[in-house]
């Protein structure tokens, strides 16, 4: 996959974590720690050939 498409998850991934959460505050957070999730799981699988 490419990095953009990692991006993408990353920050959908954290917008559905602030939804579950049904809190209002730390949506950029919440987006942050996704992005910074998908970027490394993506870096990860590329390491392994997954």
């Amino acid at each position: 996959m490419s990095w953009i498409l990692w991006i993408i998850v990353g920050l959908l991934a954290g917008w559905i974590a602030q939804r579950a959460m049904n809190r209002r505050e730390g949506l950029i957070k919440n987006l942050i720690v996704g992005l910074i999730g998908a970027l490394v799981g993506g870096a990860l699988a590329n390491a392994v050939n997954i």
